[in-house]
C-alpha cells in the first residue's frame, strides 16, 4: 500500500491483528476473567493508538471504482462506435474504388468496340 518496494522472504510475517472482543461494553479475555474477573475499561496502554488521520477511505474508494467502471463502459461504447464507422467509411471507400475500376474497364472496353 506505500508508494515503495520492499523485498519480503517466503514465510516472512508482514502483518499482525491484535483482536479484542467485546460484549455488552466489557472486555472478555479468556482465561484472565475467570481468574480476575471481567475488565469494566481498557487500560490506556492497552488500548491501540488512534491514528492522526484516516489512511484510506475504502467506501469512498469502492464508490469511485463504481463511477470509474461506469464512465470505462461508456467510453467503450463510444469506442465500439467510432470503429464501427471507421470500418463502414473503409469498405464504402474500397467500394467506390471497385466501382470506380468497373466503370472504367467498361468506359475502356465500349472505347475499344466503336
Amino acid at each position: 500500500m506505500a508508494p515503495r518496494y520492499e523485498e519480503i522472504e517466503y514465510g516472512q510475517p508482514i502483518a499482525s491483528i491484535h483482536l479484542i472482543k467485546f460484549k455488552e461494553g466489557r472486555e472478555v479475555i479468556k482465561g484472565y476473567a475467570e481468574e480476575h474477573g471481567r475488565i469494566d475499561t481498557l487500560s490506556k496502554d492497552r488500548r491501540p493508538p488512534k491514528p492522526e488521520r484516516t489512511l484510506y477511505d475504502w467506501i469512498k474508494i469502492s464508490s469511485r471504482l463504481d463511477e470509474m467502471h461506469s464512465e470505462i463502459g461508456k467510453v467503450g461504447a463510444n469506442v465500439d462506435h467510432i470503429r464501427g464507422l471507421i470500418h463502414g467509411v473503409f469498405y464504402a471507400a474500397i467500394a467506390g474504388i471497385i466501382a470506380a475500376l468497373v466503370v472504367g474497364i467498361i468506359m475502356f472496353l465500349i472505347k475499344l468496340l466503336i
